[in-house]
C-alpha cells in the first residue's frame, strides 16, 4: 500500500549538520597528522548518498519515518526541533555497509526504518580510511514550503 501522493510529494528533508566534516574535524584534533583530503571527499560523497536515500519520498520506509517525525513534532515538548543522530558505519572494501550503530530514536519502527535505509552499498571507501565512518545527521520533518517540491 502506498501513501497518498500529497504525502509522497512532501518528502522528507533530512539535513546533515556538519556531517562527516565535523566528525573528521574531531578526529583531526586527536590524530597527529591531518585528515587526508580523500577521506573527507569520501565522507562528503557518503553523506550525499544517504541524504538522497533518506529523501526518497517514494520509499515506504521514508514515508513511515517522515510520518513518525511529524507525529513526534506534534506531540513532543521539543516541537520544531530536529533529532540529532550520530551514526557510526563500518564499510566493507566493496562499499557494503556491514555494521551500523546509532542511539535509538525512541521508537522501534523508526529505528528499523532508519537502519534499513542506511544499510546499503556505497562506493568503495579508500583502502587507508579509518573506520568507523562517523556522520552526524539531523532528522526533522519537511515543511511543505521547504521541500522544493510542488504540492
Amino acid at each position: 500500500m502506498t501513501a497518498p501522493a500529497s504525502t509522497r510529494r512532501r518528502g522528507m528533508r533530512l539535513r546533515w549538520l556538519a556531517g562527516a566534516l565535523a566528525a573528521f574535524a574531531a578526529w583531526q584534533a586527536v590524530c597527529a597528522p591531518p585528515v587526508p583530503r580523500h577521506w573527507l571527499d569520501y565522507a562528503g560523497a557518503a553523506s550525499q548518498q544517504f541524504q538522497a536515500w533518506l529523501g526518497d519520498a517514494d520509499d515506504e520506509r521514508v514515508q513511515r519515518l517522515h510520518a513518525w517525525l511529524q507525529q513526534r513534532d506534534t506531540n513532543d515538548r521539543l516541537m520544531g526541533q530536529a533529532i540529532p543522530v550520530v551514526v557510526q558505519l563500518w564499510i566493507a572494501p566493496d562499499g557494503t555497509v556491514h555494521r551500523l550503530q546509532f542511539d535509538s530514536l525512541g521508537q522501534a519502527q523508526a529505528d528499523e526504518d532508519l537502519r534499513a535505509l542506511l544499510l546499503r552499498r556505497l562506493p568503495a571507501p579508500p583502502a587507508d580510511m579509518r573506520q568507523p565512518l562517523v556522520l552526524r545527521l539531523s532528522l526533522d520533518p519537511a515543511r511543505p514550503d521547504e521541500t522544493g517540491l510542488t504540492l
